[in-house]
């Protein structure tokens, strides 16, 4: 993950004095928690889920979060977990950093069985 990656490289060397470096996931909970930034939440439901992670993150959004829980009415809820793992299956390689905001445990583990 690198702050600012979504700019051109004569861009960045006119903005910083020191350039944004590349954080790793094993650079330790600490760093990583501090280097998200901001983080942008959507809702499940959105039927271009996967265009919208990835619009996002090209306009430099590090952490993003798709919304299970109270972003998802109770009758849109088994077409928002259908639609949480056909997304993150489809971000597999990409560079998105998402997490899930589940409902419960047991919705977890069925968002993870379908990956």
């Amino acid at each position: 993950m690198q702050h600012f990656r979504h700019l051109d490289a004569d861009t960045r060397e006119r903005m910083f004095f020191l350039q944004p470096e590349d954080i790793a996931v094993s650079d330790g909970n600490n760093v990583v928690a501090t280097a998200l930034g901001a983080t942008l939440y959507i809702p499940a439901t959105r039927s271009d889920l996967t265009a919208t992670v990835h619009k996002r993150t090209d306009e430099g959004v590090r952490s993003i979060v798709i919304d299970l829980e109270d972003a998802v009415a109770d009758h849109d809820l088994q077409y928002a977990v259908e639609n949480t793992i056909r997304t993150l299956n489809e971000l597999s390689g990409s560079n998105a950093l998402v997490f899930v905001r589940a409902r419960t445990a047991q919705q977890i583990r069925t968002v993870c069985a379908g990956l």
